[in-house]
């Protein structure tokens, strides 16, 4: 009788675990509260232009390097490209050579899934545009500007 239960025991757990593969796992929310400009860019850009935003990722397995981040004034004629950092930040590169490929993220659509307010949407992304703006590279130096 024993040994009976524990056989139906193991065929209930085989079948709901099989059952429980085809669900998704819930994943934590993206959304950082925060509004500080290298904060967000720690978290959201960083896996991919790295720490130093010069398109070395963290994430070795990233199929192409990411855009150098410190060299968007240099390659615009000393002028930080501001409106089109936050046309990317906001809805994305595209393939129109602007960021590259279209692998990176929009963050504004998702920083809008988590936050309704579009003011606060609107300062994280000005706050990010100024992070990266401080990063820029000095025309004599290599070092970034800040």
């Amino acid at each position: 009788m024993r040994a009976i239960a524990l056989a139906m025991l193991a065929v209930g757990v085989l079948i709901g675990g099989a059952g429980a593969q085809d669900r998704p796992v819930p994943r934590e929310p993206m959304l950082q509260k925060t509004t500080v400009g290298s904060e967000l860019y720690r978290f959201y850009c960083s896996n991919c232009h790295g720490l130093d935003a010069k398109g070395r990722p963290a994430n070795a397995a990233m199929r192409m390097p990411a855009s150098d981040l410190t060299v968007l004034s240099l390659n615009h004629g000393g002028v930080f490209p501001r409106d089109a950092v936050r046309e990317v930040i906001t809805k994305g590169g595209g393939r129109n050579n602007v960021h590259g490929t279209a692998d990176m993220p929009v963050w504004g659509t998702i920083f809008r899934a988590f936050e309704p307010n579009d003011t606060m949407v609107q300062v994280r992304i000005e706050n990010l545009v100024r992070y990266i703006e401080s990063l820029q590279a000095s025309a004599v130096g290599t070092g970034a500007a800040h």
